[in-house]
């Protein structure tokens, strides 16, 4: 089992005169794997630029198809300066669940990890933007999953070049950009659920 962390790390230096300055720094921790809060705000510019240019607009819908991993929280920083809308969508659910969730939110985008990408699933987020996220190798070895080969086709991006091949963004950040969740859906479809700030 692999766990996450959000830690507060204490950064220590010595001073000229003998004293010692601390600094405390957010910091990520998946496995063996760490995000500072510096690169995930450059990280989350990046991948706003990058979604911008797939002719996504300000207001558009973006599911994430993710098990854990830094490109949840960095899609949720991007939210922030292109102003899209998010849209968690449980990777448990069958296709049909989902295809039913990504038409009643309008999605426009589609952030999906490799393994979880079906041909089932495909065939219901075909006609959207699909950017596949490498799974991390933490999940990979937690659930002894196959090291799935990334999609190479026109219709599909990859996570990690989009990121590599963008600039960060100039745009000013929104303070909050709520995602929207869906509940289970026990007594029928799923509903969505608008979370607001408090």
């Amino acid at each position: 089992m692999f766990y996450w962390v959000l830690a507060f790390a204490r950064t220590t230096d010595r001073c000229r005169n003998g004293g010692r300055v601390s600094e405390i720094k957010n910091i990520l921790i998946a496995g063996n794997r760490k995000l500072s809060a510096e690169d995930l705000s450059l990280q989350g510019k990046k991948a706003a630029s990058s979604l911008l240019q797939t002719g996504l607009q300000p207001g558009d819908a973006v599911a994430l198809i993710l098990r854990n991993d830094f490109a949840y929280f960095i899609l949720h920083d991007a939210a922030r300066y292109a102003c899209f809308e998010i849209v968690p969508v449980n990777w448990h659910l069958r296709a049909n669940e989902i295809d039913y969730i990504l038409k009643d939110c309008n999605a426009k985008a589609v952030l999906v990890h490799a393994d979880l990408l079906t041909d089932e699933l495909y065939k219901a987020i075909k006609d959207l933007v699909i950017i596949v996220v490498p799974t991390p190798e933490e999940a990979v070895t937690a659930y002894s999953l196959e090291n799935k080969v990334l999609p190479s086709d026109e219709k599909t991006l990859n996570w990690a070049e989009c990121l590599d091949s963008s600039e960060a963004c100039d745009l000013e950040p929104v303070p909050f950009c709520p995602p929207l969740l869906y509940t289970s859906g026990t007594s029928g479809q799923p509903k969505a659920v608008v979370r607001e700030s408090v």
